[in-house]
């Protein structure tokens, strides 16, 4: 039987998953409300986020105090390691509705390059003579290490840099290229191989795995977290009262990029999540998260930019083109990005923000693997060109083609091309253009080396529809 505690440990476990969830959908169900009252909510739709974020920050200290008080109560809990903190458990059922499943199999996938050490070399041990400030840092980092201090994100800091080596958790469906991700965001990490071993095995539903990296290995897998929307890590999670969130800003800093600030971070965030409970869809937990992520999958793909092969009438497609060029969309996309970050960092700078006008394309840093090239202006721009978006070929298939990273981008087409910065709309429009082989365009993939989104026709009908309405929000039964 459950007591009192339990009971109220679950309530603010499901509200909270609820409100983090709607801190992405409140504009659309705003958008919602305007259709049906015929009214614009233009400067609310620019703080409505912010309610249920602090709802969800609250609910979180709550959920987390009370989860502390169970534990205390469980006599049954072991000394050194705690049940891990897991995904929410029951929740109310909702009836989901018929979604087009997701194809595993990705026509051009490659594998993705593991920015990770699987075996990383131990200096050699030397006895040496320690002076007593080194003997009370080794101290205190075993005492961290075995269990009795609680970090704060400045103590998981320094402890994590003490050490020569971590363990990082990952998904079999994404492999060692990338963290596993939990319903919060955040990457798992691990001080020591049985801290390590015992998550996995609490979490065998969610085929999660682990690898051994040192910590230079570790700083620069973390950056490369940037480009796949993960902003925050929890060391040790469910080890008891040696656990501790740290983000990654403050972890490994990067002066050009914050959060989501790189164009797609999002979008790619959400394939990696998508990806990762699509594979255990058995569990009824990652199948509704599943069911939620795709849902938040149609609707990202028309509020984010994407890097397009494009090429011109007579032209050679192997040209060198310095310059990304853009639609009248997506300079209208981007523009809508960067008053949302600035909006973003005066709320947390506590300032006010003064916007007039468009912002002006310059800051092609925001823009992955942009090394090498910069935003084309009207003086750069040559008019009376046709233009044409490339393809890749399968056999008799062929698909649209769209990146988040340029340099996905020569691995396939070479380093010399035409590039267009588009929207979503922007490229499917073109889904019934001819093709040189006479063949009919197949539908779209979207960064088909690494996180890849396969879109066929009838998927793309899906997107359109399910975009129309609100983010759909299953829970599990």
């Amino acid at each position: 039987m459950e007591n009192q505690e339990q009971k109220k440990l679950k309530t603010y476990r499901r509200l909270m998953i609820v409100f983090w969830i709607l801190v992405p959908g409140s504009n659309i169900l705003l958008g919602i409300l305007g259709a049906v009252l015929d009214k614009q909510f233009d400067k609310l739709s620019d703080v409505i986020w912010i309610f249920p974020l602090l709802a969800a920050i609250v609910l979180t200290v709550l959920f987390s105090k009370q989860k502390k008080a169970v534990k205390a109560a469980n006599t049954n809990v072991p000394s050194t390691i705690n049940a891990p903190f897991n995904v929410p458990v029951n929740a109310p059922v909702q009836t989901p509705v018929n979604i087009n499943p997701y194809s595993a199999a990705a026509l051009w996938q490659e594998p993705h390059a593991a920015a990770v050490e699987s075996t990383p070399v131990r200096p050699e041990q030397h006895e040496t003579v320690e002076s007593t400030p080194v003997r009370q840092e080794q101290q205190e980092t075993d005492e961290i290490a075995s269990g009795r201090r609680e970090l704060n994100e400045e103590e998981g800091i320094a402890f994590i840099n003490r050490l020569d080596e971590v363990f990082v958790m990952y998904s079999a469906a994404t492999g060692e290229g990338y963290p596993s991700v939990d319903m919060t965001g955040s990457a798992w990490v691990f001080s020591k191989v049985e801290f390590a071993e015992y998550s996995q095995q609490q979490n065998a539903a969610f085929h999660l795995k682990y690898c051994a990296m040192s910590l230079q290995a570790f700083k620069a897998f973390v950056r490369e977290w940037y480009a796949y929307g993960i902003y925050r890590f929890k060391l040790n999670p469910g080890i008891n009262d040696a656990y501790a969130e740290i983000q990654r800003d403050r972890f490994v800093p990067n002066a050009d990029a914050k959060m989501f600030d790189y164009y797609g971070s999002n979008f790619n965030q959400l394939i990696l999540r998508f990806k990762q409970m699509y594979a255990c869809k058995e569990n009824p937990i990652a199948n509704a998260f599943a069911n939620t992520l795709w849902s938040s999958i149609c609707h990202e793909l028309y509020n984010n930019v994407y890097l397009v092969p494009i090429a011109y009438d007579n032209e050679p497609d192997d040209a060198v083109d310095p310059y990304i060029h853009y639609t009248e969309n997506a300079r209208q996309t981007v523009n809508d990005i960067e008053v949302n970050r600035e909006l973003g960092e005066s709320i947390q700078e506590g300032k006010t923000l003064h916007v007039s006008g468009d912002v002006i394309l310059a800051n092609e840093k925001l823009i992955l693997g942009v090394e090498g090239y910069r935003l084309a202006t009207p003086e750069t721009s040559v008019g009376g060109r046709i233009m044409h978006l490339r393809t890749l070929r399968n056999g008799n298939i062929s698909m649209l083609c769209a990146f988040t990273d340029v340099r996905d981008m020569h691995r396939i087409f070479g380093p010399n091309l035409h590039i267009a910065l588009m929207t979503y709309q922007d490229i499917v429009a073109h889904k019934d253009d001819p093709i040189s082989d006479g063949n009919q365009i197949n539908g779209i993939v979207i960064n088909p080396i690494g996180l890849t989104l396969e879109l066929d026709r009838e998927n793309i009908a899906y997107a359109e529809k399910e975009h129309q309405g609100p983010v759909k929000l299953f829970v599990s039964e």
